[in-house]
């Protein structure tokens, strides 16, 4: 395996900066994962943004599966 790559916990091979391994990373997986809960519940993207401290944007890409997509 080259020193560059991490197997994640599903066994796909992940560059190293994906999720909260990126340096600029806001969130942890299990506050996205909690984001997608939340909002499938019928939470408001802007509250969830402001609960989680990123931008409404950040929470629409989140749920619409447009990043954090190795989740």
């Amino acid at each position: 395996m080259r020193s560059d790559v991490v197997m994640s916990a599903s066994s796909e091979v992940l560059p190293p900066s994906v999720g909260e391994r990126n340096s600029a990373a806001k969130l942890t997986e299990s506050k996205v994962r909690a984001i997608r809960t939340a909002y499938a519940a019928g939470g408001r993207a802007s509250a969830l943004a402001e609960a989680f401290g990123v931008s409404p944007r950040a929470v629409r890409h989140i749920v619409r599966g447009t990043s954090w997509t190795h989740l």
